[in-house]
């Protein structure tokens, strides 16, 4: 019950860093309460691509299995990728709702990581990465990945212990290297960052700040915005990421919100917390149960062979 008091006054103390002041913003919202009026459940995902980039139709992001007629689909796309998208002539589950701005990773996370801000209708958020097709009804996500949580996502594969090596994306991580650290090489090494200054002070800061344990992927979240946590939990995540000592990378900046809301049990084995899926708080972690057949209870994502 603490936890629960603790982020309704976390929500309440943050909320001036991350409420919609705006105009585009506060146009933004009114645009996406029309576009999901009568949806109790949002499907988006967020573009901010660049001009001259052609996206595929977006029905390539959806299987059929996964259509819900109750569910609203949303795109949030930058002006470049409403126009790309624009050469389809029917993109129906989904509607392109325009955003217009700067194009970039930061544009596109404005609404990524804020979304009880911007979707005021439903209860329940479910943000798709565009490179991910989903491929499980809303509903069944929902029901599987919150019950009594109010935010759940998956573990991300470099610290989750059922990896397996032979499809590993983490052949950098050193033996004993901090997985934030490790991160932190990686994107500056493939040049996946917006400032490779503001990069390097944030990984100074978090040398700094103590313990993060939770790792997560970003391509999966699932919000539920009645429960305490989600809110607390939003407004934490987009407030360090956007501070100016922070990079683009959002992942990151979970790992630094997180640990804010709910501080780690310093008792803890970190090493030993990636072998199972955690609760704590009201946030849920996902881990895919060791490379073990069938393990993961269906709860599976794209490093897994079963999909999304």
């Amino acid at each position: 019950m603490w936890l629960l008091l603790l982020a309704a006054t976390l929500r309440t103390i943050v909320a001036a860093n991350c409420s919609l002041t705006q105009p585009e913003d506060v146009r933004l919202a009114a645009a996406l309460d029309l576009a999901t009026a009568g949806c109790g459940t949002v499907v988006y995902t967020t573009l901010a691509y660049g001009p001259g980039t052609r996206l595929p139709h977006p029905g390539t992001r959806l299987a059929e299995m996964a259509r819900e007629g109750s569910a609203c689909y949303i795109v949030v796309a930058g002006a470049a990728s409403a126009a790309s998208l624009a050469a389809h002539c029917d993109v129906r589950p989904w509607r392109v709702v325009t955003a217009g701005g700067a194009s970039g990773r930061r544009a596109s996370r404005a609404v990524k990581l804020r979304p009880l801000l911007f979707f005021r209708n439903a209860r329940y958020l479910v943000f798709v990465d565009w490179k991910l097709r989903l491929l499980r009804v809303p509903s069944s996500l929902v029901a599987a990945m919150l019950r009594d949580a109010g935010f759940a996502a998956f573990r991300h594969p470099c610290t989750a212990a059922h990896t397996p090596p032979t499809r590993s994306p983490c052949n950098h991580r050193r033996p004993g290297d901090p997985w934030w650290r490790a991160e932190a090489r990686e994107i500056a090494r493939r040049g996946v960052v917006a400032d490779a200054d503001a990069l390097r002070v944030q990984v100074q800061r978090y040398s700094r700040a103590g313990p993060l344990v939770e790792y997560v992927d970003g391509a999966l979240l699932v919000w539920d915005a009645m429960h305490p946590v989600a809110g607390a939990l939003s407004c934490a995540w987009w407030t360090e990421y956007n501070r100016e000592d922070s990079s683009d990378r959002d992942q990151l900046a979970f790992a630094r919100a997180i640990t804010a809301i709910i501080p780690p049990n310093p008792i803890d084995d970190p090493a030993r917390s990636f072998e199972a899926s955690t609760r704590r708080g009201g946030v849920f972690i996902v881990s895919e149960g060791g490379g073990r057949p069938g393990a993961c209870g269906g709860l599976c994502h794209q490093y897994d062979s079963t999909g999304t």
